[in-house]
């Protein structure tokens, strides 16, 4: 009896199955917006207990202010998730820092910064610090 109502299982699993459509998730590629203001590197290094990130800008005059995010995950997934650490403003400099000294774990971490502008985000390279221990 067991394997009957197994069978019949099966059976009617099959037959839904094949009226089943999969579902490609929605994928969004949103036009970038030409600005005066890019990144001309971003670096990070550990530094004690925390880590220190620098980036420089080519030009501040459009930046509002910026955004630092972090994962411990791989970056190029679509659903990694980023952590916001931070913001800076902008003092019209080429040059920025930021001090990340909060939930530093042992691992692959890896530092996005997002210039904020009137034109739309401008989003930088990607920048990994490899934290060893504590």
């Amino acid at each position: 009896m067991k394997i009957a109502i197994f069978a019949a299982a099966i059976l009617c699993c099959t037959q839904v199955s094949a009226f089943v459509k999969p579902v490609n998730p929605k994928v969004t590629i949103s036009e970038t917006k030409s600005s005066a203001s890019s990144f001309t590197f971003i670096r990070g290094h550990r530094q004690g207990k925390s880590t220190t990130i620098t980036w420089g800008v080519t030009s501040s005059s459009e930046i509002t202010g910026f955004d630092i995010i972090v994962t411990y995950e791989d970056p190029t997934d679509p659903y990694a998730v980023w952590t916001m650490k931070g913001s800076v403003s902008n003092g019209n400099s080429r040059s920025y820092k930021f001090i990340d000294n909060t939930d530093i774990f042992p691992g692959q971490m890896y530092y996005r910064v997002i210039a904020q502008t009137n034109n739309g985000p401008v989003i930088s390279d990607l920048c990994g610090i490899r934290i060893v221990a504590h």
